[in-house]
């Protein structure tokens, strides 16, 4: 064995660790732990906010953002509400890029009840924007949104440089 010296002048021996082997009923009492632990932590409000800058790229960047927040929140990927949200959230992002100005931040929030609300800010309506083409592919991304959420809306962001918010509450039974 070795000897260390600590800072009062006392020497200690260094000394083999052994593993304590936990034995079936401390297994049974971590697994409960666990199980309290994750209870617990899905009776928390968790948030999230990301900034985003107008690119073609912000819609992908969000919904990958969303997803990992939601899987450190305990809602694996292939929940139902987790592809509903993913769904919503491009959809949000989307028409911030095309129809409004300024910059772009998304906002997450699971709250206790399960329900899970998102939100995108932005600068308000931009002074042109692509033209709706109700018989083409654009159009129809608030009506997703109406069929995939419990409510939603556009309210006013705070504080400046945002100006708008567009918002949707979705629980897990919503279809």
């Amino acid at each position: 064995m070795s000897r260390l010296r600590l800072l009062d002048g006392v020497s200690a021996h260094r000394t083999a660790c052994v593993a304590h082997q936990p034995t079936r009923d401390e297994k049974s009492s971590q697994d409960e732990k666990s199980w309290r632990n994750e209870k617990s932590a899905r009776n928390e409000i968790r948030r999230a906010s990301l900034p985003l800058d107008r690119s073609d790229h912000s819609c992908r960047q969000a919904r990958q953002w969303a997803g990992a927040a939601l899987a450190d929140w305990s809602h694996p990927a292939g929940d139902e509400i987790v592809d509903d949200v993913l769904l919503v959230m491009s959809e949000l992002v989307t028409n911030a890029v095309l129809h409004a100005c300024g910059p772009i931040r998304v906002h997450l929030e699971r709250r206790p009840d399960g329900t899970v609300h998102l939100a995108v800010d932005d600068g308000g309506p931009a002074a042109s924007s692509r033209p709706h083409d109700l018989a083409g592919e654009y159009g129809r991304g608030l009506d997703v949104i109406a069929a995939l959420a419990a409510d939603h809306g556009r309210t006013t962001a705070l504080p400046c440089p945002y100006r708008a918010r567009s918002w949707a509450t979705l629980t897990g039974g919503d279809r």
